[in-house]
């Protein structure tokens, strides 16, 4: 699964393991775009009342439906990768990297929102400030207001953070061969619970909440589902079975399929997308010299995947509903929002984030792998972390 390592195409090098997959950094853009689309049309037509439009098309949640499915799968990877150099997994070496990697970018962003908010410009309430600061925003729903809406993505993401390196841990040391079954069973588990739960709701109340998508207990599965068929993918027979027996057929089975649930289940979140997102990863992943691959791994979408997490974070301040007060209207709507927010995002990803993921490589490095079984041989790149956190 070799390959000739390529000139870097412009991107910054640093000093972090060649586990670098820029595969997954074209599906980061391909995500950020469609949320971006979403907010930059969806909010406005779902505001207007089209809300059978908004329940088939709206493509934020398709968007951040991929960036768990990368999450799951890219830490799964990197973890695994760090167990079989070292005979196991630091922990604390893990939260540092993660802490320098998401906490900086997203607080400069919620004091930037809370300043505007006490001098009168925007509507932000101190409950869900605190909800987005301590990580439970994904509890709140999003009546708790616009501006930090977005992070209910990330609360979910590192609620599963905080059990899931300590579970991997404990799966490969005693249950090594058994891990990506018990990972894939969790998260059918979750998607069991999920049909209780929403049967249940709609039994009592006649409806679902707003944000009863947004939970933790509802949507473990997309991550779940990611990390399982990463630890499929560890096992050098279904790599090489994956790299020469999955055809170009296979890709379009798989994504034809993907495209039908997503068309049909609309903003519900199924299990059928939690696993469909994976596999077609895994596929571009196993097949890079693909059309599919060589698009993926464009010096343009590598590098918008590289700022799609702080595109991700800025991107709510420039997108307001027509109903959402926009203290700065000219730029908070279309067409002057859309260069505004990479704006935003370029000037947070080269001078807090890209600085600060470097700090927490410093602190806490990763380990003595300088490669990776799912990877072919790659530039020295800096990390391009996760999906939207």
């Amino acid at each position: 699964m070799s390959a000739t390592a390529r000139p870097n195409d412009g991107i910054p090098t640093a000093s972090v393991p060649s586990s670098y997959l820029p595969t997954l950094d074209g599906w980061r853009a391909i995500a950020i775009m469609l949320v971006l689309a979403d907010h930059a049309v969806n909010s406005t037509t779902c505001a207007a009342g089209s809300i059978l439009w908004c329940n088939r098309f709206m493509g934020g949640q398709t968007g951040v439906n991929l960036f768990f499915g990368l999450s799951g799968f890219h830490i799964c990877s990197r973890l695994v990768q760090e167990y079989t150099d070292t005979g196991t997994i630091s922990l604390g070496r893990f939260y540092v990297r993660r802490a320098f990697r998401i906490l900086p970018a997203a607080l400069i962003y919620l004091t930037v929102v809370t300043g505007m908010a006490l001098s009168g410009m925007l509507l932000v309430s101190r409950r869900e400030l605190t909800g987005s600061v301590f990580l439970f925003r994904n509890y709140l729903g999003p009546q708790a207001g616009f501006y930090t809406g977005h992070f209910w993505s990330l609360s979910l993401e590192e609620h599963f953070y905080l059990f899931w390196p300590a579970m991997l841990l404990l799966l490969l040391a005693r249950r090594r061969t058994r891990a990506a079954y018990i990972t894939a069973m969790l998260a059918v588990g979750v998607a069991v619970w999920r049909q209780i739960a929403l049967m249940s709701a709609l039994a009592r109340h006649g409806q679902l909440d707003r944000n009863f998508f947004m939970r933790t207990d509802i949507r473990l599965d997309a991550l779940l589902l990611g990390a399982a068929v990463a630890l499929v993918l560890r096992d050098e027979r279904v790599r090489r079975a994956a790299t020469q027996r999955w055809s170009a057929s296979v890709w379009l089975v798989l994504l034809a399929m993907y495209i039908a649930v997503v068309v049909h289940y609309g903003l519900r979140a199924t299990i059928w997308e939690s696993a469909l997102v994976p596999l077609l990863i895994a596929w571009t992943t196993t097949h890079p010299a693909s059309s599919a691959g060589r698009t993926l791994e464009a010096a343009p979408l590598r590098w918008l995947g590289r700022v799609s997490y702080s595109l991700y974070i800025w991107q709510q301040f420039f997108f307001p509903p027509s109903d959402v007060v926009a203290p700065w209207p000219v730029l908070q709507r279309w067409p002057l929002a859309v260069p505004a927010a990479f704006a935003a995002a370029i000037a947070s990803y080269y001078v807090i984030e890209r600085p600060c993921i470097r700090l927490g490589h410093r602190l806490a490095p990763s380990g003595p792998a300088e490669s990776t079984s799912l990877a072919r041989p790659r530039p020295l790149v800096l990390d391009a972390g996760t999906g939207p956190a």
